[in-house]
């Protein structure tokens, strides 16, 4: 129906969707700027951060592989107009996993599962990513291990975590896909994602390395890398399996050790 001024957008058609996903279906509101149909703005303040990572897990974990450098603008969250609902993803993911992680665990994570998968650099290689992930799965199929529901690829269980090493984009073409994915990865199963931070995840080295020009590229102007920051400064340092492994990028640096001296259990 005709509506004018519709939050900030001016005269808008306003349409209500239905969302058809692997849970209920769920209404949306759409806001189309009149004589501009292909423009459309969806309200991403309507989802809740489960189905914004639902959406992103169903785009990347097959339709991206299929694209190539000349056609990401296919991938619907890659389309014109996108950029407010990956931003709006990118907060929630922020404000409702990692900020109460981190007060609650500050920058280390306890690996509790019987089985930790460790993964190391993926610095923007997708197809890397995807293949581990598949291996995994194949390794472990008969484990008994529950698959995260809407995933072809993820085990969600207790029996088993993933542990990433750290830098996940720059030098690769696929950083903001892959970044995207294992977020979403870890807002539908956050206990079974431990994401620790690398060297690679601030925005000193993505001007150098190219991952500020991958952002350009794919979204303009719409995305800024302080909003990825914002998200990447959260994520743990170490990963600690008690009487079997500590996992950090960088490794343990004289001066970690002076720091650390005497404080066990810190």
């Amino acid at each position: 129906r005709q509506s004018e001024h519709v939050g900030g957008y001016g005269a808008v058609c306003l349409e209500v969707c239905t969302l058809l996903h692997s849970k209920e279906p769920q209404e949306a509101v759409v806001f189309r700027e009149v004589g501009h149909a292909q423009q459309c703005q969806l309200a991403a303040e309507h989802f809740s951060l489960q189905e914004l990572a639902m959406d992103f897990m169903e785009q990347l974990e097959t339709s991206a592989l299929k694209l190539t450098k000349v056609n990401y603008e296919d991938l619907p969250l890659m389309k014109e107009g996108k950029a407010s609902k990956v931003a709006e993803f990118l907060k929630k993911v922020k404000d409702e996993v990692l900020q109460p992680e981190v007060d609650q665990h500050r920058f280390s994570r306890e690996v509790t599962s019987n089985i930790a998968v460790v993964i190391g650099d993926l610095h923007g290689q997708l197809f890397n990513l995807i293949s581990y992930f598949l291996v995994i799965k194949e390794r472990y199929k008969d484990a008994g291990f529950t698959m995260l529901d809407g995933s072809s690829l993820l085990f969600c269980d207790p029996g088993i975590q993933y542990v990433f090493m750290g830098d996940y984009v720059d030098r690769g073409e696929r950083g903001v896909e892959l970044l995207l994915l294992l977020l979403a990865y870890k807002a539908q199963c956050p206990q079974g994602m431990v994401l620790l931070q690398g060297n690679h995840e601030t925005s000193s080295l993505w001007d150098r390395y190219g991952f500020a020009k991958e952002l350009r590229w794919k979204f303009g102007r719409d995305l800024s890398t302080t909003q990825i920051e914002k998200v990447v400064e959260l994520l743990p340092y170490v990963a600690v399996s008690p009487g079997q492994f500590m996992a950090l990028h960088g490794g343990l640096s004289p001066e970690l050790e002076r720091a650390c001296a005497g404080k066990d259990g810190r």
